[in-house]
């Protein structure tokens, strides 16, 4: 495309785009599409790559989606959501690859969050990696009696330790249980132990 305006150079504006099909089969499919943008102004990157990539992992139980920009030349960032789902724990995660100063975002990170569920137990756990270090990690749990016990309990654990400059202490750890008689309707909260 060509910007022109009377007493100017005209100005080139090229955008390409494409969709392409990469892998179709029984146990995985695969689709990318790609945006390439090439333009004169200064206001914004003069070269613009997106790359989309697409995945699904039936075998791993995995849904991959990459994102790629890439500008000024060799400038690039990678971001990469997986979602996965390995009985019984479904699990979410989150990477980023950038070349900017880790100031704010590090360069090289991911966070990752997981879920365990069944009839009497509830897990959450997590990590936040930047290199190839855990800097951040936690753990919740909640376990409950099956209803025809006699005592009904809920058991609440929760910790989590992190290795970040944040205005929070390094370890921590909480632990208690909450109980009852459904006949006497008398209950018992006993919360043992707290860091």
């Amino acid at each position: 495309m060509v910007l022109s305006e009377p007493r100017s150079r005209p100005k080139e504006l090229e955008f390409e785009g494409v969709m392409e099909e990469l892998r179709k089969d029984k146990k995985m499919y695969q689709k990318t599409a790609m945006l390439q943008l090439r333009q004169p102004f200064q206001s914004f990157p003069q070269s613009l790559f997106l790359q989309e990539t697409f995945t699904v992992d039936l075998l791993k139980g995995l849904y991959i989606l990459e994102s790629r920009a890439g500008f000024h030349g060799n400038r690039e960032v990678i971001h990469t959501l997986t979602l996965g789902y390995q009985p019984p724990s479904p699990f979410v995660c989150s990477a980023l690859i950038h070349p900017f100063s880790s100031d704010t975002v590090p360069s090289d990170s991911e966070i990752c969050v997981t879920l365990f569920n069944n009839q009497t137990q509830k897990d959450i756990q997590g990590r936040l990696r930047v290199g190839n270090k855990d800097r951040l990690t936690f753990f919740g749990q909640v376990r409950v009696n099956p209803l025809y016990s006699r005592h009904q309990s809920i058991n609440v654990k929760a910790n989590f330790s992190q290795q970040l400059q944040l205005q929070l202490p390094s370890f921590a750890v909480m632990e208690g249980n909450l109980r009852w008689n459904p006949k006497t309707t008398q209950t018992l909260i006993i919360w043992p132990e707290g860091n």
